[in-house]
């Protein structure tokens, strides 16, 4: 709530303060947008990228250093481990 003697100020500054209140809101909500879309993307590309690791033959597990069993354990994870 803003309070407000209105002798000493004019309609424009009770605008710009109701506004610099909304801005700060609005910067909180589009932060928070922020985060949960990044979160989203991060889940979605693990998924994938486990889904990925599953699906590779020996010969490419063996060049990065993984056995078979290694590869199934990632990719058993839960995307948002």
């Amino acid at each position: 709530m803003i309070k407000i003697d209105t002798r000493d100020v004019s309609v424009t500054d009770v605008c710009e303060a109701v506004i610099d209140k909304q801005d700060g809101l609005t910067a909180g909500v589009f932060n928070l947008t922020k985060q949960v879309s990044c979160l989203v993307r991060t889940w979605c590309k693990r998924a994938k990228t486990r889904a990925d690791l599953r699906n590779l033959d020996a010969r490419l597990l063996d060049d990065v250093g993984l056995s078979r069993q290694q590869a199934n354990e990632e990719a058993d994870k839960s995307f948002w481990v």
